[in-house]
């Protein structure tokens, strides 16, 4: 076949592509075009109105409607204005009328900016301070600013100084309300996430509350210009030499309404030229805060993605915060926030609402929920193995195996959680009816230790560094194992792959680069586990997770690094020995089966990139 004869054929195989792609552009240069419309719209009907009223009073005024001794006349006001213009003022050249006038508003508009962003921020992260000084405020808000521009002009004079304190009163306060709620408006969980990562004051205030305050504080500027302009007027008014106020003033004592009026249009076309600054500054602090969102390279933009882990500083969870202070999500353009949740049972219930975008829980919730019509797939297994273990009441001599906890209370970190789950196997595998016990969700770290202590529960499910504080203490005991792959095999008979990271599945096909990143920092993550010590790795993590004894938290790494798998892939035959022991043990689960296909995928570690 020749060149020529292939062409043809290349472009019909290719007509139905090009013809959406038609569409689209077609679809594009209309809503260009309507845009345009509209624009050219507001303009012809902008300058409509002004045509209409300027037209009408000087109509008005021709006729005899409008008495132009008290209300002047657009002409009369056009030529005092090209007057001072040409001629200059009875005070001198109309710049430097403009200038004094721009001086102090831009001034004013300065100081009480920065003191209301300052007393805003401050206040707003202080509730002690803001009860105290909050009636004091509001009283001081109450006082007519006409009353503290007199106050100036006695105290200060007629230079500047009298003009800026004047406009800064009146801006202080819309800057400052603005930035005080929205320091009180940040989200919480935000807060609270940055915390964890180790964030102090300096970095939270930095980092997180100043940024998200920027639009509610951005916004107040649009008002408080104006209201600078109007405080430099008001302070003029009260004495000045110069100024656009003071102009105005000396017009008034000559019964010239004209030369008020003219005085008039000239402040409102320096607000104006002030706002289109004011819009062009915001556009452009606004788009440098979100500059970050996109890599120099500009060729992938970085995705905002939550994440709720069940239990941030629990040792199974680890891959989670490493890979987060190790920088691997933005390595790959992810600009992850990690939400600390009690457990797994609770991510999966987020992420099902669509409330965040991924989970970091046990896989065994994704095979529950397949069962109901919901679909949620794991897209990296990183824990092939529990690396749970079934602590006792070191009091409790009677209890020397699983058989004996028969008829106990028994905790979990939450009812329906994975701990719960691997709390019934290991029941159902030691012959143990899981019904005959009672199940208490009493969560882990300080909570479950507590349980433990105020004998509220017999033995519970939990993980490090939980184990090693109520062993060493001499408070609990390991009665069952699952710290490693062999110990799991061991006591339910088969690998159980635990912890790992899931998504809904529309949203793992809707956003497959997205998630592939996700799967990437995952992936790189587990590597630097391989090819590092307990000691490095811990090194790299909150120094509050390690309980004030570092030590127990690096010798605790260093005897389960075993259960953390290699690459995100799901185990072979993992999948199917969960739903066995789900059928066989748990009640709730009885009779029903899962498509496993759906609840996991090894697509996006195949192809996972590091």
């Amino acid at each position: 076949m020749s060149v020529r004869s292939a062409a043809p054929l290349k472009l019909a195989s290719l007509a139905p592509g090009e013809k959406a792609a038609r569409s689209v552009v077609d679809l594009a240069e209309r809503r260009r075009q309507q845009a345009q419309r509209r624009r050219v719209s507001v303009i012809v009907l902008r300058v409509l109105v002004a045509v209409v009223i300027l037209g009408g009073w000087q109509l008005g005024a021709r006729l005899g409607v409008i008495d132009t001794f008290f209300w002047s006349q657009p002409s009369d006001i056009a030529a005092t204005l090209w007057r001072w213009l040409t001629e200059g003022t009875d005070l001198g050249p109309l710049w430097q009328q403009v200038l004094v006038t721009m001086e102090e508003t831009v001034g004013g508009f300065f100081v009480g900016s920065v003191l209301g962003v300052i007393f805003g921020i401050v206040l707003g992260r202080n509730a002690l301070l803001s009860d105290v000084l909050g009636p004091y405020i509001k009283g001081a808000n109450a006082i007519p600013r006409v009353v503290v521009g007199a106050l100036f002009a006695v105290s200060l004079g007629l230079d500047i100084r009298a003009k800026i304190a004047t406009a800064s009163v009146l801006v202080f306060f819309v800057v400052f309300f603005n930035a005080f709620q929205g320091v009180r408006e940040v989200d919480r969980n935000l807060i609270n996430n940055a915390r964890i990562l180790g964030a102090d004051n300096r970095r939270l205030t930095a980092e997180i509350i100043v940024p998200s305050a920027l639009s509610w504080i951005v916004a107040s500027l649009h008002t408080s210009f104006g209201l600078a302009l109007v405080g430099a007027v008001v302070g003029e008014l009260f004495g000045a030499t110069q100024g656009v106020g003071e102009l105005i003033y000396l017009s008034k004592n000559l019964f010239d309404t004209g030369g008020v009026f003219a005085g008039m249009a000239l402040l409102a076309a320096m607000a104006l030229v002030a706002e289109a600054l004011i819009t062009a500054l915001e556009n452009l602090v606004l788009s440098a805060c979100g500059s970050s969102n996109t890599p120099s390279g500009g060729s992938v933009s970085t995705a905002s993605l939550k994440i709720m882990v069940g239990g941030l500083n629990k040792q199974i969870y680890l891959p989670n915060m490493l890979a987060f202070r190790l920088g691997y999500f933005k390595d790959q353009h992810l600009d992850v926030t990690l939400i600390d949740e009690g457990s797994g049972q609770a991510s999966e219930e987020e992420v099902v609402a669509g409330n965040v975008d991924a989970g970091s829980g046990a896989y065994v919730h994704p095979m529950v929920l397949n069962t109901q019509g919901k679909k949620i797939e794991t897209i990296c297994q990183f824990g092939i193995a529990p690396g749970e273990a079934e602590v006792v009441d070191a009091s409790l001599s009677n209890v020397k195996s699983a058989k004996d906890l028969q008829g106990k209370t028994l905790g979990v970190t939450d009812l329906g959680s994975g701990t719960h789950v691997l709390t019934q196997a290991i029941l159902g595998s030691a012959g143990v009816d899981p019904t005959k016990a009672s199940y208490l969700a009493v969560g882990a770290g300080d909570t479950f230790i507590a349980a433990i202590q105020q004998h509220k529960i017999a033995a519970g499910m939990t993980t490090f560094p939980t184990i090693s504080r109520l062993v060493s203490s001499g408070k609990g005991k390991i009665l069952v194992s699952l710290l490693t792959p062999e110990d799991t095999r061991a006591a339910l008979g088969g690998d159980y792959p635990f912890i790992g990271v899931f998504a809904k599945n529309d949203w793992v096909n809707s956003n497959k680069e997205v998630a592939q990143r996700l799967v990437n920092a995952y992936v790189k993550t587990l590597k630097y586990i391989h090819s590092h010590t307990a000691d490095e790795i811990a090194s790299q993590m909150p120094t509050d997770y390690f309980a004030g004894d570092k030590a127990s938290y690096v010798a605790d790494l260093k005897s389960q690094i075993g259960i953390f798998g290699s690459d995100c892939k799901m185990p072979a035959g993992g999948p199917e020995n969960v739903q066995k022991i789900q059928q066989q043990f748990v009640s709730s689960y009885k009779g029903k089966s899962a498509n496993l296909s759906e609840t996991y995928t090894n697509d996006l570690a195949d192809k996972a990139s590091v």
